[in-house]
This record gives C-alpha cells, structure tokens and sequence, in this order.
C-alpha cells in the first residue's frame, strides 16, 4: 500500500477525513482501514461503512456552516461556542417548562379545591317561577352593587352591621327591584357583583369585627346570595355576573400586603353560586375566573368591570385601560370605593363614554367616620337602550 494516505503535515483532520473517505479505493483502502487510521479502532465492515456514511454526513455539514475555513483551534472555538449558545436554549426551554409546570400545578390545585368544596355544594330548593313579563328589546338592565362586607359587624355615627342587617337590607333590595320589574316590565335582569363579597382577613383587626370565621363567610355569603337570586328569578331571568378577585377576599398572612399563592375567595363564591343554582334555568351565573376583570355587552355597549383595588387613582382610568387592553369600551364600573360616581368621560357616536363606581352595601363605617366620609348603603339598577346607551340610572337606598 502506498503512504500517500497517511496525514500531510498542517492538513487539519477534518480535510484528512474527507480525503480518505473520499478516496479510499484510489488508496487501495477498505473502510475498515480507513477507520482505524481516522480513529485507531478496528471494527466490522458493516459498522465502519454506516460510521464512515455519518462522518462524511457530518463534514459536509459543517461545511456548510463555514467550519472548512477555520482552523482546529478556531473549529474548537466555534463549537464551543455553539455549545453555550445550545445550553442558553436548553436551560431558557427549561425555565419556561418549570414556569409553565408551576402555573398547571396551581391551576391544578385551585381546580381540585374547588372540585372538593363543590363537591359538597348543596342545591337551590325548586323555585315556582312567575310568569315573565314583556321586556322592550331595545332595553337591558343592568343592577350593581359592591362590597357587602359579608360577616362585618359594627356599629357607627349613622350605621350599624351585621349579617343580620345584610340580609334585612338585600330583602329590601329585593323589594325595590320587584317594583321597577313590574314598572318597566323587565323579563331579563343582569346582575353584577363588584365584589369584597366577605369581609376577609387581611388585617389582624378584623379578628375583631368576625362572627363566623373566613371560610365559613365565604360558603355562608355563597348560600345566601345563591338563595336570593333563587328568589329573583321567580320574577325575572338573571343573568349573574361577578368580579373574580378583590382585595378583601385575598387570603393573607394577617398585616402582610402578601396575598397567599394568588388565592382569592371570590373564586370559591363564584363558583359555589353557580352549582348551587346549577337546577334553576332562570338564573345563569357567568364564571370568568382567569383575570382580574370581566367583559360584557350590553344592547352593543362594551362593558368593563374591575372590583377597583387595582386602581389608586381613576384619573385618565379608561385611556388607560384602553391601551393595555387593546381595545375601546363604553363604561368601566369599579367598587372598592365606598361611594357613588358617575363620570362622563368624553362623549361617543351615540353615546356617553363613563366610569361608574357602585356604591357599597355595607355603608359607612367606624375607619370612614373617622376620616368625615362615608355615604349610604345603596345599590343602583342602569338602564341602557339600543343606540343611546347609559339612559336611566335608579338608587335604591338600603339602611
């Protein structure tokens, strides 16, 4: 055999393969000694010729890559390279894969929460429905309270609270709307809760000013709203919408500003009303429980609410929120606030762009005395009419 094959002094190895490789017959070579010399191992003929076929694959990749050009420092260099840059991949491939496990598991684990306690939800009694009225179609019908402060209970200058006191004011609430039912021959009524539906335990104080307990508020809060819209619907359609999250329903360790895992009570409300009323057709409880916020519509009039928390200052809110949202809304309505607004922001094609902010159930309180605000517990039914908008609004006064 000649030594025309063996490796010329400066020829990088990388050349050296694809020289023998390529030549190995004008060598008088068969590619098991063409192996052995590449890599100084004797192996069977089929192994070395499937080895051989990859190695050739692979010089003509990094071929392609520009590696023929390089030296085998500069080669070594170039991989390394690579080598980090496919370890940056890995671990930010990584780093999503854990982001995106943590996210399932506490989605998992809220889910089998729910699961369990709605496992237990009882269901609303049969209701004997009324006959529904003849309700203008150009016409919806929007109530809206906020902030009951469930298992709340205090006395103050003009105002006093209690669980027993909530349900004696919903009772007269539920009155006062049965009239404007019957007055404007309303047969769908949309509900919307901004929630604090519970007084919570964000602040050690409050340990003070609990009857029942936390958990026990939210389930006892669920049952009596599920029966009262139970109630509702012997003289209406309902349609119940809720905000999923509020500050007062946040589980926190006592004075810490820290809510727990993301965990939030309204989510267990929401979701025990709507499996409690699961057998009355007359009432739909809408569960939106993946942002902080829900949308709906109204007679074409795009409706935005928060429970407010978010929000320290409403200046400039629904420029604002029309930026992040992407997208251009008619009325945004907060709670939070313990007081009434209504604020026209600019004016629409055929309607008043507003904020609207609901006032509380709960009232004022001893903390509102203190600073000289407050106002009363009251809720408000809207009226919004095709091509016109926000039309009407009724207060209805509860303590």
């Amino acid at each position: 055999m000649s030594n025309t094959y063996n490796r010329r002094e400066d020829e990088r190895f990388l050349d050296y393969a694809e020289r023998l490789i390529d030549n190995f017959k004008f060598y008088d070579l068969d590619k098991v000694e063409v192996y052995d010399l590449l890599f100084d191992e004797i192996i069977s003929s089929d192994e070395a010729r499937k080895r051989l076929y990859g190695s050739k694959a692979i010089i003509n990749k990094l071929k392609e890559e520009g590696f023929d050009t390089l030296t085998e420092d500069e080669i070594i260099k170039k991989l390394e390279t690579k080598k980090i840059e496919l370890q940056k991949e890995r671990i930010k491939l990584s780093t999503l894969r854990n982001d995106l496990n943590k996210t399932v598991r506490e989605e998992a684990r809220k889910e089998l929460l729910w699961e369990e306690i709605l496992n237990f939800v009882p269901r609303a009694k049969q209701t004997e429905f009324k006959p529904l009225l003849e309700q203008d179609n150009d016409k919806s019908y929007l109530l809206n309270f906020s902030d009951i402060h469930y298992d709340y209970f205090f006395v103050s200058e003009n105002n006093q609270y209690s669980i027993e006191e909530l349900e004696r004011r919903f009772n007269k609430l539920l009155g006062d709307v049965v009239k404007l039912i019957q007055k404007e021959q309303i047969s769908e009524l949309t509900v919307l809760n901004n929630g604090d539906s519970i007084s919570g335990l964000i602040h050690m104080s409050q340990l003070q000013t609990m009857q029942v307990g936390l958990v026990q508020s939210a389930i006892g809060f669920s049952r009596f709203m599920g029966d009262w819209l139970n109630e509702l619907s012997k003289y209406v359609k309902v349609i119940y919408r809720q905000v999923p999250t509020s500050n007062h329903s946040q589980i926190r360790i006592f004075d810490t500003k820290r809510n727990i895992g993301g965990e939030d009570l309204e989510l267990l409300i929401i979701n025990y009303i709507h499996d409690y009323l699961k057998n009355n057709d007359r009432v739909k409880v809408v569960v939106e429980t993946d942002k902080e916020y829900i949308t709906f519509n109204l007679q074409g009039y795009e409706i935005l609410s928060y429970h407010g928390h978010q929000f320290k200052k409403t200046d400039n809110i629904l420029e604002k929120i029309n930026t992040i949202h992407r997208k251009f809304y008619d009325t945004i309505i907060l709670g939070h606030f313990h007081t009434s607004v209504e604020r026209t922001l600019f004016e629409g094609i055929d309607n008043n762009v507003e904020l609207l902010i609901s006032p509380s159930i709960v009232g004022s309180d001893p903390y509102s005395d203190s600073l000289l605000l407050g106002s009363k517990s009251s809720a408000k039914l809207h009226i919004y009419e095709k091509g016109k908008g926000r039309v009407q609004t009724n207060t209805f006064i509860l303590n």
